[in-house]
């Protein structure tokens, strides 16, 4: 595992909901990260607001495949908790 990968990993694990933990660890369990291609495949947790447990989002995941503006204006208007993109 890369020093960044660690670092996120560590990060996420201090200020994640932990519905976002739940998420992306089922993500690296039926998806590990060793299996991607690293010469275009980009991996991982890529961005994150800070947990605060006063907003209490509902526990929801938007998947697409491209984030595009449009995508996020409507998780944002959803109050998604977790946005699944295939590529970024």
């Amino acid at each position: 595992m890369s020093l960044s990968l660690i670092r996120r990993a560590s990060t996420m694990a201090s200020y994640s909901s932990p519905f976002s933990q739940v998420v992306v660890g089922v993500m690296r369990k039926l998806y590990p990260e060793s299996l991607a291609d690293k010469s275009f495949d980009n991996t991982g947790l890529m961005l994150e607001s800070p947990h605060l447990p006063e907003k209490k989002l509902k526990n929801s995941v938007l998947l697409t495949i491209d984030l595009t503006k449009a995508v996020a204006q409507e998780a944002i208007e959803k109050k998604v908790s977790v946005v699944v993109a295939y590529r970024a």
